[in-house]
This record gives structure tokens, C-alpha cells and sequence, in this order.
């Protein structure tokens, strides 16, 4: 859990929660972003029933480790993709050629505006950091960093204390 960088497409929009989506306890999300993995529904469906079908046989890679419990129905192991958890449709490679920071503590919502390129999307987190770090910039090496792993946990605890992504101490303590 953290922040990753996904590769979206040039306009991309992503998808905010809707009047018609929420109940009267839920309208304080209303226009806010609505949180989805980085996967399209139909390809997680797919997906999905795949494993189901490789775990009814016996041959689901999770049922061959010894130690971990697994249950005799696959849907009781792995829930099935939510629709509203997923993009409405597949992009294709040429599609997504931009970059954008997002959190993965939910399912992910974005916290950085969508950049042509990754130098683009460093420059900004140096000048002005995620949605996460309240306007402030991160060291040009963390960002840098960043952008070669394409993600990082939220936190990491070091000799120094406790440092985030857009802190230098961060890549050391997290590649020792």
C-alpha cells in the first residue's frame, strides 16, 4: 500500500462517484474520485474465472503452497472483480502513453494530474509533491527514484525515523 505511477491515456478522466451511484448516507463523495484498480472489469472477469477454473481443478498455484489455508471454493478465496472497482473498458498499449501518480491504499485514486512524460511528472512532484504531501516538494533523487521503480510503500522506518517517498532517507532505507 502506497503510491504507484500507472500509464493512462493523454485525456484521461478518471471516474468520480455520481448522484445516481450513492445513497442520502453517502452523498459526501459526491464528485470525489471513485476508487478503482488499474484494470478494466471484463479483463479482471476473465481473469477471474480462470483461476476459478485452475482451482477446481486442483491446480490454483496458491493451493500448492503447504502453508497457506485456502478454501474448497474459489470464491471464497478471491472475491469475484467489482464493476465499480474497475475501468469500464480495456485500454489499449498505444492508448496509454501519459503518466499519473495514484494511491493504493484504497484501490486507488489519483493524486498527481496526468503527464506526457515521466520527466514531467518528476518535475512536478519536485516543485510540488502528490495530493499526499500537503504543496510540499520532494527531493529531486527521491523523485527520480520513484519514477525508475514505478512505486513505493507509504512509509518506511529508517535510522533517521520514519520517511516517506518524496524524502531521500526513504530510497536508502528502502534498498539497503
Amino acid at each position: 500500500m502506497g503510491r504507484e505511477i500507472r500509464r493512462v491515456p493523454g485525456d484521461w478522466e478518471h471516474p468520480r462517484w455520481r448522484h445516481e451511484e450513492l445513497t442520502a448516507s453517502q452523498y459526501g463523495r459526491l464528485g470525489k474520485y471513485r476508487p478503482c484498480f488499474d484494470r478494466d472489469y471484463e479483463g479482471a472477469c476473465r481473469e477471474w474465472y480462470a483461476n476459478a477454473a485452475l482451482w477446481c481443478r486442483g491446480e490454483h498455484p496458491d493451493q500448492k503452497e503447504e502453508l497457506t489455508p485456502h478454501s474448497r471454493w474459489y470464491h471464497e478465496w478471491d472475491h469475484p472483480p467489482d464493476s465499480e472497482t474497475c475501468r469500464e473498458r480495456a485500454w489499449q498499449p498505444e492508448e496509454a502513453t501519459h503518466f499519473q501518480v495514484y494511491e493504493t491504499v484504497t484501490s486507488g485514486t489519483p493524486i498527481t494530474p496526468v503527464f506526457a512524460t515521466l520527466d514531467e511528472l518528476i518535475d512536478h512532484l519536485v516543485a510540488h509533491g502528490t495530493d499526499w504531501d500537503d504543496g510540499r516538494g520532494w527531493d529531486r533523487g527521491a523523485a527520480e527514484a520513484f519514477a525508475r521503480s514505478g512505486h513505493a510503500f507509504s512509509a518506511v522506518m529508517g535510522p533517521g525515523g520514519v520517511a516517506t517517498p518524496r524524502d531521500a532517507t526513504f530510497w536508502e532505507a528502502a534498498n539497503p
